[in-house]
């Protein structure tokens, strides 16, 4: 089972919301329609939920975002805001859409088999299907990760 994040920017988000979130719902399920039916998409890439919890920012994480080194504001917000997570949450927070916005840069550090995804019982799931041109990822490569959410071209040795 899995989960796909849609971000939609627009000036005037109330009239995609809707009265009372309709609109939201409307939308959501026109696309879990219609998304992965259409062939107006040549390749659909999906960042599966399983290959998403084995990403987690933890103490070891956090330490090898060298900020110091870096200077980028958007990794030192990152890093102060996780510093303080990590005092309330030692087993860290799993990095779900950072992981995927990676891999939409980067489709490397992943692995992918070709597959089909399919809803049943309200639930999400996957085969393998040849020409699908449907892809779920299989695998993380946490060090390709750490280097594109970093910006940082060296390898973070220790955290693989």
């Amino acid at each position: 089972a899995g989960r796909v994040t849609i971000i939609i920017f627009c000036s005037r988000p109330g009239l995609i919301i809707g009265r009372g979130g309709e609109g939201i719902e409307i939308l959501r399920k026109a696309l879990e329609k219609n998304v992965l039916k259409t062939n107006l998409i040549k390749k659909k890439i999906f960042v599966s939920k399983n290959v998403c919890h084995g990403v987690v920012y933890d103490q070891s994480f956090h330490d090898h975002i060298l900020v110091d080194r870096m200077n980028y504001s958007g990794l030192s917000l990152l890093h102060s805001g996780m510093e303080k997570y990590l005092k309330d949450h030692s087993n860290g927070k799993a990095f779900h859409d950072p992981l995927a916005a990676c891999v939409a840069i980067d489709e490397s550090i992943c692995k992918f088999a070709e597959v089909e995804l399919y809803r049943q019982k309200g639930e999400w799931g996957s085969r393998l299907k040849e020409n699908s041109n449907t892809f779920i990822s299989i695998s993380v490569q946490k060090y390709m990760f750490i280097n594109t959410l970093t910006a940082s071209y060296e390898k973070q040795l220790g955290y693989i």
